[in-house]
């Protein structure tokens, strides 16, 4: 499948709070997101525009992608907490973005009973079913940003595995295989030891010889 994952408030800066920057934050997010997603076969663009302004004029471009995901994070004066993901008014059908909120519920806690909320933003109006918009969680709560920051990359990686469950794909098991002992054939019983022996020489030159073999 084909899937453009745009980093929110590109070239804007969006939400700061200290030294964090949404746009900063989004862009790293949404590189590895897609490095995910073509580690597992697919086609994963994240590309340098800004969804909300070039929404109206790139439609025909975005919609050659099979699903868009816009990655934000959210800000409330440091009081709020959580992660919840957005789909168009009306919207029904949301196995993709419920598959998404059920792997991040394990790093934050969910803003609804199944994190997925519907709203009039410009860019999923426009996506209608063939995108989302999710909020990671409060670039302003030091509770979520120390949960964020310690777990980047496996974050990333819940939210592309979210995205191909929710589109019923299958996972590849991409960790390298190894190739442990069989103690029955590797091992000698009982502690013992396997012994070999090269020989027995009368010249050194000759058993050197013999050795090297």
């Amino acid at each position: 499948m084909k899937f453009l994952i745009v980093a929110g408030h590109e070239g804007t800066t969006g939400a700061v709070s200290g030294k964090l920057i949404e746009e900063v934050l989004t862009e790293q997010l949404a590189e590895k997101i897609a490095k995910v997603l073509r580690d597992q076969g697919h086609e994963a663009t994240e590309p340098d525009f800004n969804l909300y302004d070039v929404v109206d004029t790139k439609m025909d471009y975005i919609k050659g992608f099979d699903y868009v995901l816009e990655v934000h994070f959210n800000a409330f004066n440091g009081t709020a907490t959580g992660t919840e993901i957005f789909v168009a008014n009306g919207i029904t059908g949301i196995a993709v973005e419920k598959s998404i909120m059920q792997r991040m519920k394990k790093w934050f806690r969910l803003r609804d009973p199944d994190g997925v909320k519907t709203a009039a933003f410009k860019t999923i109006t426009h996506l209608q079913k063939k995108g989302a918009l999710l909020e990671v969680c409060f670039i302003d709560s030091k509770s979520d940003m120390a949960t964020y920051l310690s777990n980047v990359d496996k974050i990333a990686k819940d939210i592309a595995y979210g995205i191909l469950e929710g589109f019923g794909l299958p996972i590849k098991d991409l960790t390298p295989k190894q190739n442990p002992l069989k103690p029955s054939e590797d091992l000698a019983p009982d502690g013992k030891l396997f012994q070999v022996a090269i020989g027995a020489y009368t010249f050194r030159k000759n058993a050197e010889e013999e050795m090297a073999k």
